[in-house]
C-alpha cells in the first residue's frame, strides 16, 4: 500500500510536476487548499505524512499542526518563506523554491518507499 501524503497549499498550490513526481515514486497525493477541509481529511483518513505549503496565519497554521500532532506523530513537512517560528511539531522546513527532486528526497527520508512501492 502507497504511503498517503496530505497536501494542504493556501497561497499557491505545488506544481502539476511535482505531484507528478511524488506519485510516480509511489505516494498517494490527496491535495486541498482550503483549512477546513484539510481538517475534516485529517479526521476521517489516515495519513503518512502533511505537506503544508505557504500559510495565511500563524494561528491557523498552529491550529493546523497541533489537530495533525493529536491524530498520529505524523511528520509534516513545511514549505514557507514567511514563516518567523517554525510550529511546533514540524518536521522539515524548507524555504521556496523547493524543487520537485528535493521535495521527494526529504519526503523519502521522512517515509522511506514502502514494499509496494519498491516492487513497481
Amino acid at each position: 500500500m502507497s504511503h498517503k501524503i496530505l497536501s494542504v497549499c493556501y497561497q499557491e498550490c505545488l506544481p502539476v510536476s511535482t505531484i507528478e513526481l511524488l506519485e510516480s515514486a509511489g505516494y498517494l497525493m490527496i491535495c486541498t487548499r482550503q483549512l477546513g477541509a484539510a481538517i475534516q481529511l485529517l479526521q476521517s483518513q489516515q495519513f503518512d505524512l502533511i505537506l503544508i505549503n505557504q500559510t495565511v496565519s500563524h494561528s491557523q497554521e498552529d491550529l493546523f499542526v497541533h489537530l495533525a500532532r493529536e491524530n498520529a506523530q505524523i511528520p509534516i513537512i513545511f514549505v514557507s518563506s514567511e514563516v518567523q517560528v517554525i510550529p511546533e511539531g514540524v518536521s522539515v522546513w524548507l524555504k521556496p523554491p523547493v524543487s520537485a527532486k528535493e521535495l521527494l528526497r526529504r519526503v523519502e527520508e521522512l517515509l522511506p518507499p514502502s514494499k509496494d512501492q519498491l516492487e513497481t
